[in-house]
């Protein structure tokens, strides 16, 4: 049997000029057909699990900014997004809103301004909804204003060793609401001095020390957790904090022969045909920073968030990266000169791929899949990257306050190749050593074709032990696939599969159909979900420039068990 709810959504969208827009979507549902039926969704854990007859939803974001060359250049951001109850983000499938998997639904708004050279000035809010505790108990920004402050002196002038002062100063005053027990405000100011020493190309260093310098006011001191607790109203403290980090790098370039099967492989796809490898830059990063922050009590002061707990800290951090850079120049020309300088390899930027995969919610490699820097004579692009990096926490070495953790932390560890813009293999993990296996670690693979086809795979997988939310490991296998039909016409497939429960989570198939003039396109899909069981078929128009224009057709249908099918 399928039962059906009725409702409609309406979507505003208008770009007033490049530096002022607004983006909307307000949705209705009429849930009185299913008559408080759950069809399948989980509720477990969910504080408040009802159901509204009336649903509403949605989200408004503007975005608004003067000119750069004013007095006082401003920008105002506001993004706002509202549930009606706690089950719809999981039964009405739109991210735009927020995940189905949120605890939270946040709605912000942030007005900044620069006040000269050295300073700026935010004014923010903060509104959450709780989709699975009590809402009468999460706490609001209401509101936020940060001051900060920023300038750099050269006592010794401009000098072979880098030294100069740089200072930084940030006053945080926030005001902490909810409807019931403790709330107040907080001000926090944090002054910090950075002193970074290099010498030639040797090394780079740089010293840090700051400190958190925090008072509160409560207007209510009545723990949740304990209502014969009464929090100090006026409490205080100061928490210092220090730093060091040491880097160094060492390189060497080499020349690429002609008959090399590197060059033949960086040279695979139609795109690359007008460039060859030229000269590939070795280099090996190693590092090391300590950070240090000594033991404050602060037990008794109420907790808004995590800075009202600076733990004590006495931890290094130790890595080595290697990474292979590689030089193209033309085809024609390539026996000229090729300059030695290259750019910072973060300064490489990163894929942006559109396409109908995209588009459908494929998974996008993190680092991997770079696309080249193109100059005037040729690109520079990162070939390989494999980097290390573990840290030892001294103060549980030297105090050993919890018998099951270890003093050295997981090694984390990240492969990435990118040979050409055509293919990209990713690896990253966390090892733990003391008990020889992995924490978590992730296999991203993707490729593309001259044509357009692309095919993606990732796998995911996170210990219990690793996710403090977590009741058991989390094993998960996404792939996709998009098959270009015609010049007009393309298809697309992604997948989840969850290995524990042996079961796809997530399944979309959907048709693209793209106009002439390539102004618009049309998609047709089919989305298969559970929690709750539920299919959907989508028609889709997005225009070029105005976005796009969704209708469920003609229903949703959702599967009384796990057996039957919605026809």
């Amino acid at each position: 049997e399928t039962q059906t709810r009725n409702g409609s959504f309406l979507d505003y969208r208008k770009a007033f000029s490049k530096r002022s827009s607004i983006n909307s979507r307000f949705i209705y549902s009429n849930e009185r057909p299913r008559d408080g039926d759950l069809r399948g969704t989980n509720i477990d854990g969910i504080y408040n699990p009802e159901i509204d007859d009336n649903r509403y939803g949605g989200y408004y974001k503007q975005r608004w900014s003067t000119e750069e060359d004013v007095l006082v250049p401003s920008s105002l951001v506001l993004d706002g997004r509202y549930v009606s109850d706690n089950l719809l983000l999981k039964e009405i499938d739109d991210n735009d809103i927020a995940l189905q998997t949120s605890r939270y639904v946040t709605s912000t708004g942030v007005f900044r301004s620069a006040l000269g050279d050295y300073f700026q000035s935010e004014l923010m809010g903060e509104y959450n909804q709780a989709m699975l505790e009590n809402q009468d108990l999460v706490f609001h920004r209401e509101p936020e204003f940060i001051f900060s402050g920023f300038k750099s002196w050269r006592p010794l002038g401009y000098n072979m060793f880098g030294i100069k002062l740089i200072t930084r100063g940030t006053l945080d005053v926030t005001e902490f609401k909810r409807d019931e027990y403790y709330q107040g405000q907080r001000l926090d100011f944090y002054p910090n001095i950075s002193i970074p020493l290099r010498y030639k190309n040797y090394f780079n260093s740089q010293f840090d020390l700051g400190a958190n310098i925090t008072s509160y006011d409560l207007s209510n001191q009545t723990d949740p957790n304990d209502p014969a607790k009464i929090w100090d109203e006026n409490p205080s403290r100061t928490v210092p904090n220090f730093s060091y980090k040491i880097g160094t790098g060492i390189e060497r370039v080499y020349s690429v022969d002609n008959d090399s099967w590197l060059r033949d492989l960086t040279s695979f796809g139609v795109e690359n045909q007008s460039t060859q490898l030229a000269r590939v830059k070795h280099v090996i990063e190693p590092l090391i920073k300590y950070r240090y922050v000594p033991e404050v009590a602060q037990d008794d002061i109420a907790q808004f968030d995590q800075l009202d707990r600076i733990r004590e800290k006495s931890l290094i951090v130790y890595g080595i990266t290697n990474r292979f850079i590689g030089r193209f120049s033309p085809v024609r020309g390539a026996e000229d000169t090729i300059p030695e300088l290259t750019p910072e390899v973060e300064d490489l930027p990163q894929p942006q791929i559109s396409s109908l995969l995209d588009d459908l919610g494929g998974p996008r490699l993190t680092d991997d899949l770079a696309q080249p820097l193109r100059l005037k004579r040729g690109q520079i692009r990162e070939l390989f990257n494999v980097s290390l990096l573990e840290g030892y926490n001294l103060l549980e070495a030297r105090e050993n306050q919890n018998p099951d953790r270890n003093a050295f932390t997981d090694l984390t560890g990240n492969i990435t190749v990118n040979p050409t813009e055509y293919a990209g293999l990713g690896f990253t993990s966390t090892y733990d050593r003391e008990h020889s296996k992995f924490s978590s670690w992730e296999a991203t693979s993707r490729f593309r074709t001259d044509r357009g086809d692309s095919l993606l795979a990732r796998y995911s997988f996170v210990a219990k032990e690793a996710n403090s939310l977590a009741i058991k490991d989390i094993s998960q296998l996404q792939g996709g696939a998009e098959l270009v039909l015609s010049d007009r016409v393309r298809f697309g497939y992604f997948t989840r599969f969850d290995s524990p429960s042996g079961a796809f989570i997530d399944s979309i198939a959907a048709l693209r159909l793209i106009s002439a003039c390539n102004c618009w396109h049309l998609d047709l899909e089919y989305v298969l979900q559970t929690n709750p069981d539920r299919e959907k078929y989508l028609l889709s128009f997005t225009f070029g420039g105005l976005g796009s224009l969704t209708q469920a057709i003609p229903y949703t249908g959702y599967r009384q068990d796990s057996n039957q099918n919605t026809n």
